[in-house]
């Protein structure tokens, strides 16, 4: 790594992830469809969609609690592309998964580069390249 710079793999961060994308909700059980479970009486629809919106709520805000944990810190990035909605932007990838958006030049992507992760914002961060 860059001097100054953590990966993501260091033992400290080895735990720390983004959160799940939406398409990984269907892993909860309370999602499942065709299984034994199925068959049998049913909860209804709306009790069913209220502990799902709980659970989703506490895996997204397990998830923002890790990702927040980086602010402030410098880690390598892989640089995906020019942000779609600010193409004044670049858009990063941590080893985690988090995203990472940042000032910087074209010839940047498709690089590994070290980024200070300046403002958490949820899911990704707005940094600056180092």
């Amino acid at each position: 790594t860059a001097r100054g710079v953590k990966s993501m793999l260091t033992s400290s961060a080895s735990n720390t992830s983004a959160a799940p994308h939406l398409l990984d909700a269907a892993r909860f059980p309370c999602f499942a469809t065709g299984t034994p479970a199925a068959a049998m009486e049913q909860v209804p629809e709306e009790t069913v969609k209220e502990g799902c919106d709980r659970l989703l709520k506490v895996v997204q805000d397990t998830a923002r609690e890790r990702v927040e944990l980086l602010q402030g810190q410098t880690l390598e990035a892989l640089v995906e592309g020019v942000n779609e909605q600010d193409d004044s932007l670049l858009t990063g990838r941590l080893s985690n998964n988090t995203i990472v958006h940042f000032k910087g030049e074209k010839e940047l992507i498709g690089k590994i580069i070290p980024v200070y992760l300046k403002e958490c914002h949820g899911f990704y961060y707005l940094g600056e390249l180092v």
